[in-house]
């Protein structure tokens, strides 16, 4: 009687969610995903005024590098579960309103952003991920330069204090120097 050969068996590895790389295109678009949607998140853009729909565009080029992604990529997407947790009091935090239209607009351009965030988060490896919060810092400190420079509202606080008077301080393009 013969017997069967063993099945070949792949060698274990370590699960290393980091450690997977998409290719130079799929890098590029998740990182600028991070970028823009942290420039957004953070109400970067708060001062041109924008719709909040466009909040959605943080989101679309971290889908296009899930459709160049490897599938071994997606099939190894790692959750975190402290984030996603961080991210559902974010937005029962934003839902707690009277108003609303603040409600939805929020949650309109807000929602986008953060889940560019957690993909790119789960798609890039952790030098590129760290590249691209580089790149965010970099994009921040430039258009806070310029906006002190050339828009002298941007260096006005929003608000007044806790007496009635003004509160001193600058927030660049930020709706609020905090964010900044």
């Amino acid at each position: 009687m013969a017997m069967a050969t063993p099945v070949e068996v792949r060698p274990l590895t370590k699960f290393d969610p980091q450690g997977h790389q998409m290719g130079p295109l799929g890098t590029i678009a998740t990182q600028m995903s991070l970028i823009f949607g942290l420039i957004w998140g953070l109400g970067g853009l708060t001062h041109l005024l924008l719709p909040p729909t466009v909040g959605l565009l943080t989101i679309m080029p971290v889908l296009g590098a899930m459709i160049l992604a490897p599938r071994p990529v997606l099939m190894e997407f790692p959750v975190s579960f402290s984030i996603l947790g961080m991210f559902a009091i974010s937005v029962a935090s934003i839902a707690w309103t009277i108003d609303d239209f603040a409600t939805l607009t929020n949650l309109r351009g807000l929602i986008p952003a953060m889940l560019a965030i957690v993909l790119a988060g789960g798609l890039l490896t952790l030098k590129d991920f760290m590249d691209g919060l580089v790149w965010t810092i970099n994009v921040v400190v430039v258009m806070t330069v310029v906006a002190l420079a050339i828009l002298p509202e941007t260096r006005d606080h929003i608000g007044s204090g806790a007496n009635g008077t003004d509160l001193d301080g600058w927030h660049g393009l930020f709706n609020h120097k905090n964010n900044m």
